[in-house]
Formats: C-alpha cells, structure tokens, sequence
C-alpha cells in the first residue's frame, strides 16, 4: 500500500499517521493499494478496504473538490465525458459552488491565519470574477436574492457542436430584466 497526498501526490509513506503534508500542508491521505487474489478449488476469497477519512479536513480539500469539478468542465468543453448539455450545467452548478464554499473553508482553517473579513474583502474587491461565482452560488441555492439589487447569476444559454458545449452565464442587477445582463463564458469565470 502506498500512501499519499491527495492534494500535491507527495508520497507519504514516511510522513507518521496526522501529520500534515510536509509540500502543501494538506491533512488528507490518499491511499494505493494492489491486491492478488488466490483460487483454490472450494474456496474463495472476498475482501474489504476501508479508507479513514481526516475529520477535520483543511482548505485544501476543497481545493482538490474545485480542481477536480474544473477538469470536468474543462473535458466537457472539448467533447470529452459529456453526455448532453445537463451534465456540463451540472457541472458549473457544483463548481461554482465549491468555488464559493471555499471562501468560508480559507477563514476556517486555522492553518491559513485568514480572517473572515480579509476573505470576504477579497471576494468584494473582484465583482467580475468571484463575486460573480458567489452571486451564482447563491442565487442557485435560494432561487431569488434577497435584495432586489443584489447580483443574480444563472446560466444564460448552452451551445454544443461536436467539440462540447460551451456555457454562458448571464450576471447582473436583479431587479433589472435578464435581457440586460451582461454575459460570460462558465470556463472563462471559473
């Protein structure tokens, strides 16, 4: 068995049991294991494998959730594992998503020596980019804004030739009408 950072793929065969990763600081470990089977003429042998999984996990594993919905979207758009238009929605709902529940798990993680304030300023000073993403998330989560004016963001259109789709987010003011919202590429944002 062969032990491992899922975050960086450090090997941490040498690193002892609740020790962070010495590379990122991760807490989680990833584990490899190859097995052979045996026959024997009137028996057979079955098996278990049991993952631990850290209870308190840091920021980084919802890194690695971010990294991992990103490839999907980004295999998408090129044709890749796409079914139809609904899987790559799918997948923007649950990237922007994560994208947005990382801004609390950066100021819960001790680790980091983020303040709650200093991540929500940072989300406050890219209206374009991450506040887009919150204003998704939220919006997808509660359906409606609170606040007339807050931010709406939902997938505008889906597009899909033989290389994928490709899918547009439409942003803007919610008491305006969604014809006025401006437009931007999922990928893009992401």
């Amino acid at each position: 068995m062969i032990m491992f950072c899922p975050d960086c793929m450090l090997n941490l065969d040498d690193v002892p049991t609740g020790d962070p990763c010495p590379r990122c600081g991760g807490r989680r470990r990833g584990a490899q294991i190859s097995g052979s089977a045996a026959l024997a003429a009137a028996s057979a042998m079955t098996g278990t494998i049991r993952i631990g999984y850290n209870q308190e996990p840091g920021w980084t594993y919802q890194w690695g959730i971010i990294q991992r919905h990103l490839a999907r979207l980004r295999e998408q758009y090129q044709g890749i594992n796409t079914r139809d238009n609904i899987h790559a929605e799918e997948t923007v709902h649950a990237l922007f998503l994560a994208l947005t529940h990382l801004a609390d798990w950066l100021h819960q993680d001790q680790a980091t020596g983020l303040t709650k304030a200093t991540v929500d300023t940072h989300v406050h000073n890219h209206p374009a980019s991450l506040g887009v993403c919150r204003a998704y998330a939220n919006t997808f989560k509660h359906m409606k804004r609170d606040r007339p004016a807050q931010t709406v963001a939902r997938i505008a259109s889906s597009e899909g030739d033989r290389n994928g789709p490709k899918i547009t987010i439409g942003h803007g003011p919610g008491n305006q009408p969604p014809a006025s919202y401006a437009r931007t590429d999922a990928l893009d944002l992401a």
